[in-house]
């Protein structure tokens, strides 16, 4: 799983990208077919933060999920990773309800 983190209107600190790494490192457990994992930091209007999560290799395409509104960072990702790893999880099932369905 390679992921790439990119950050928009301010300078990425080694700490929040390791702490972003650590939060994304997870998702490999429940889902092993993700290819790449793009995270998008930015500080929007009013300096509020947003972080975007774009998982890629999934057959139906991509799946992403974006937080918003924080005034910390840290929060943001947080917020995201959850919202990401629900749609996984939704996702991991549908495939398995799918392949044991009977006629």
């Amino acid at each position: 799983m390679r992921i790439t983190i990119s950050a928009r209107h301010f300078d990425l600190t080694e700490s929040i990208k390791t702490y972003a790494e650590d939060a994304l490192a997870p998702l490999k457990k429940f889902f092993d077919r993700i290819i790449d994992v793009k995270l998008i930091l930015s500080v929007e209007k009013l300096h509020l933060n947003a972080a975007e999560i774009i998982l890629g290799g999934f057959p139906s395409g991509r799946l992403s999920a974006k937080s918003l509104n924080h005034t910390d960072m840290y929060l943001a990702i947080d917020e995201a990773v959850v919202k990401i790893k629900a749609q996984v999880k939704k996702h991991k099932n549908k495939l398995k309800d799918h392949h044991h369905k009977e006629s």
